[in-house]
């Protein structure tokens, strides 16, 4: 029988893995030739993609933040020793403020984004002119 992987680390594994596809997608597109993505249709497709990772990093990010708040509020987090200075609590407002900037700003650039996908679905491969 194979032993599934704990919940926390299956979850660090999944956005690893997704973030060296994103990385794979930016080296493919990435100073390449024309034919590497040769018909609107090809960016069309490559748009809605990242149309639908833009419209799903919000929820990501805000289920952490209530499970560091949730951690917090059954009282199990402390600060490390080279910061006396900070209390759990400072921290998680702090984060959780940090990450309601980072969902908003992600939710208009999924707006924009979707805008972009949209009228670039208007667009279709023609053939050069001939060259005279």
């Amino acid at each position: 029988m194979t032993s599934q992987p704990e919940p926390a680390a299956a979850a660090k594994d999944l956005l690893t893995e997704a973030a060296e596809h994103i990385a794979a997608f930016n080296r493919c597109t990435l100073d390449t030739p024309a034919d590497h993505l040769p018909n609107p249709g090809d960016i069309y497709d490559a748009t809605g993609g990242l149309v639908q990772l833009l419209t799903r990093l919000p929820q990501a990010l805000g289920q952490l933040a209530g499970r560091l708040t949730a951690l917090h509020d059954i009282r199990t987090l402390a600060v490390v020793q080279s910061r006396p200075d900070a209390n759990p609590a400072s921290v998680v407002a702090d984060y959780d403020q940090q990450l309601t900037a980072a969902v908003e700003h992600l939710e208009k650039a999924a707006l924009h984004a979707n805008s972009a996908w949209s009228v670039s679905g208007i667009l279709i491969h023609t053939d050069p002119p001939d060259a005279a």
